[in-house]
């Protein structure tokens, strides 16, 4: 009865950790250059204000601080793969927690936000 029990606990850890969970992964501006070139959502958590100073190429706009950023994030697809950045990446770091907490099934937060971008000697948009 030992040796049941203790193969169904290994069993049931196991299907545990191969079910597939959220993810949030911090990654440096040439991994989301390459995820750009594949075709990405990338997210500018910024202000308006903000965004026009210079965003990324081809990034939506969604305000962290908005009251409808959860609605304009909730009409994306949960299963896509989502870049998320800001200015030197803490709110997209809070903004990926809630996408996590959505449903989102791969986010990535570039490290350092928009200025780990551009320092790194990728382009920006006006």
């Amino acid at each position: 009865m030992k040796k049941i029990l203790t193969l169904l606990a290994i069993i049931i850890a196991a299907l545990v950790s191969c079910t597939a969970q959220p993810f949030n992964k911090n990654i440096e501006a040439d991994k989301v250059k390459q995820l750009l070139d594949e075709g990405v959502t990338v997210i500018d958590v910024r202000t308006p204000q903000e965004y026009s100073e210079g965003y990324i190429k081809g990034a939506l706009n969604i305000d962290w601080y908005a009251s409808d950023f959860l609605n304009n994030i909730e009409k994306l697809n949960h299963q896509q793969p989502v870049v998320l950045y800001c200015r030197s990446g803490n709110r997209s770091v809070l903004a990926a927690a809630k996408l996590q907490s959505l449903g989102f099934t791969k986010i990535y937060s570039l490290t350092g936000g928009i200025n780990n971008w551009q320092t790194s000697g990728f382009p920006v948009e006006n």
